[in-house]
């Protein structure tokens, strides 16, 4: 999503190696809906995401904390992420099908 002009057509969260939440306050219905379907579709095609500070709070209402290859913010969460990232997919992953 395009933060200055709110435009939601942005390029498909597959063709991303990891996605890094921060989160942030005040955010509109809208980003917070298309942020959820990119975090989605980043999750189901096993690509590394990391999360610090509110970042955490959303992959927590997700349900996507503790699952490979998802790093939250803590003293190791730079290497942590870099190895992620680095693994590519994480395809030990559990992602629901239907």
């Amino acid at each position: 999503m395009d933060f200055l002009t709110g435009d939601t057509n942005t390029t498909d969260a597959v063709l991303y190696d990891a996605l890094y939440l921060v989160g942030g306050s005040n955010l509109s219905k809208t980003f917070k809906k298309e942020t959820k379907k990119f975090l989605n579709k980043t999750f189901d095609h096993f690509k590394a995401i990391g999360a610090t500070q509110k970042g955490v709070e959303i992959l927590e209402k997700m349900e996507m904390i503790d699952h490979p290859g998802v790093v939250t913010g803590k003293e190791t969460f730079a290497k942590d992420f870099i190895q992620a990232i680095a693994k590519y997919r994480h395809r030990t992953r559990q992602v629901e099908m239907f």
